[in-house]
């Protein structure tokens, strides 16, 4: 009876020894996904941040693509005006020199 009280308590200390492991790695396991939860919210978060930064460049892109064709449309109208103005010059230069020659 006595060898079988002694083997009981033997198997009850390995069987808590092996229990307390079990508990050991659950907690490590519990600690690894509550870190690993952490690490994807603040990779979501992340993601996040850089598509509205990536939208902030899509618009910024945008508006001076349509600054770019404003400045074109501008800087064809002053062409032409310019050209309006050089022929009228030498119209007036042309009408001048008939008041000169008379």
């Amino acid at each position: 009876v006595q060898k079988a009280i002694g083997q009981v308590t033997t198997v009850s200390t390995q069987l808590a020894a092996a229990l307390t492991a079990v508990e050991q790695a659950q907690q490590t396991i519990a600690s690894a996904m509550e870190e690993q939860h952490a690490t994807s919210d603040e990779l979501a978060r992340t993601v996040q941040g850089a598509a509205e930064r990536g939208t902030d460049v899509d618009r910024a892109v945008a508006q001076v693509v349509s600054a770019s064709a404003q400045a074109k449309t501008a800087m064809l109208a002053s062409r032409e005006a310019t050209q309006r103005l050089a022929a009228l010059a030498g119209e007036v230069t042309a009408i001048a020199n008939r008041f000169r020659t008379s």
